[in-house]
């Protein structure tokens, strides 16, 4: 840098002579790297002398410029981060990082072609990913071809095996499978979160149920689901515990410890202070965050999920017919996007929304997804009493018309349903059992009338 310097009879050594010494050495990385991108020695040299012009006095040994220093010092920073002393890469990126100086300026158009370069030499720094989900990896015996023709249809059969578990919201589970489908392609980004996804609808609206099922399918845990409320972060001095300060564990690192790979589901959002924002956007830029003491912790091997709750009449008020046809469900998503993100934007920094890969909706369940829910409890709660009692369940529609309707008196979602069904079902027949109105061996049959249920044997079939 200093040769390049002083043949342009430069005072001082500034961040466009660094830039030169990179691409004259033709061999290193990031000279390497920057042709990749088109940029050759002789093309930036031009530019170079065209926005700076030469100097009238050679000066055999110039001083480095303070702006010089400090790139170095971020270099050396970002370097540590890896463990690896500095490269021509970690001053690239230092420069890159720094887009107000010319040396930036002359390379890309924009700060953002600025930060994706950026993330481009992360890539290269970075070490593979070591705890891929096995669905998006293809670490395993046989050629590539293989495991990807075999992860192409696991893929292909995401949305329907999420639709068995879930039941319902199958659009949103649609627009999820697409993500996930672009993110095993590779379009995604290898330095980013798995996928990241903003859910947004009422409570009850399922939203948790399937993240959960997601894990599932990721991970094959349902329990690999990290629960972070923003809303205790909601000020300056909580929100720097999630860094780390005063000698105290970041909570985003002890969270990274716990939760190597798996789902973070992140709700309160809108509650937020701002620096706690800022640690969500690292991640979610970058897959990547630096504690307070310069610990780098890696969430590329994650999914990232914002909860977002908006009251249930934002969606009546869209006036958007969910319940159609399959082709016009899937693109009822596109139109709760028009809708309702101006809504969205007011609550949401904008750079928050096009942080994430994809913004998913939760309509209300209507009383048709409710049924559905239902029948598939009721099924459950057969299995198991034909297992343990050997009973057999049957249970009468006018059961499930009450329950419908007493949801609508405790808030209508799946999670009021759900617990209205242990206690007005589960528990019912278990005391039914406890107090021997009906025996091991017998066929019942479950009914409502006037808001009473009962419960009682049916005479078994004549076997001819």
């Amino acid at each position: 840098a200093k040769e390049e310097a002083t043949k342009l009879k430069h005072q001082f050594v500034t961040a466009e002579h660094l830039l030169l010494a990179i691409l004259a050495l033709k061999n290193c990385q990031a000279a390497i790297f920057l042709r990749g991108k088109g940029i050759s020695y002789t093309k930036i040299s031009k530019k170079l002398i065209e926005l700076l012009g030469r100097g009238s006095k050679k000066v055999d040994d110039p001083p480095r410029s303070l702006r010089n220093i400090m790139m170095f010092h971020s270099a050396e920073e970002f370097a540590q981060t890896y463990n690896k002393p500095v490269g021509t890469l970690h001053l690239l990126w230092s420069l890159l990082d720094e887009f107000s100086c010319e040396a930036a300026q002359v390379l890309v158009k924009d700060e953002d072609e600025s930060k994706r370069w950026c993330s481009d030499i992360e890539d290269m720094l970075a070490e593979p990913t070591t705890r891929r989900p096995e669905v998006l990896s293809f670490r395993s015996k046989g050629s590539t071809a293989e495991q990807n023709n075999k992860w192409r249809r696991r893929l292909s059969e995401c949305g329907e095996e999420l639709k068995r578990n879930v039941v319902v919201q199958e659009a949103a589970i649609a627009r999820i499978a697409d993500t996930l489908t672009r993110s095993w392609a590779g379009f995604l980004g290898s330095s980013r979160p798995i996928a990241s996804f903003l859910f947004v609808g009422p409570r009850g609206s399922g939203r948790l149920t399937l993240a959960r099922n997601l894990a599932k399918f990721l991970f094959n845990d349902s329990d690999r689901v990290a629960r972070l409320s923003l809303g205790d972060f909601s000020d300056e001095a909580r929100a720097a515990q999630l860094i780390g300060s005063g000698g105290q564990d970041s909570l985003l690192g002890v969270l990274n410890r716990e939760f190597p790979f798996g789902v973070i589901y992140i709700e309160d959002i809108e509650q937020a202070h701002p620096k706690a924002m800022e640690c969500i956007h690292q991640i979610l830029e970058r897959g990547r965050f630096m504690t307070s003491d310069g610990s780098r912790l890696d969430f590329r091997d994650h999914i990232i999920i914002l909860s977002l709750s908006i009251d249930a009449e934002f969606f009546k008020n869209a006036n958007v017919g969910f319940r159609k046809s399959k082709d016009k469900e899937d693109s009822s998503q596109d139109q709760y996007e028009r809708l309702l993100m101006p809504d969205i934007e007011t609550v949401l920094r904008s750079d928050t929304i096009s942080l994430v890969d994809e913004t998913v909706f939760f309509p209300p369940i209507s009383d048709k997804d409710q049924l559905k829910l239902l029948d598939t409890w009721i099924d459950e709660l057969a299995k198991e009493l034909k297992h343990e009692h050997n009973l057999t369940l049957s249970v009468d529609e006018t059961v499930k018309v009450y329950l419908i309707k007493k949801n609508e008196d405790v808030g209508h979602g799946a999670a009021s349903l759900h617990r209205l069904f242990s206690r007005e079902i589960g528990s019912f027949v278990a005391k039914a059992l406890l107090d021997r109105q009906i025996s091991r061996g017998d066929n019942v049959l479950l009914t409502e009338c006037d808001k009473v249920l009962s419960i009682s044997p049916q005479p078994k079939s004549i076997k001819n």
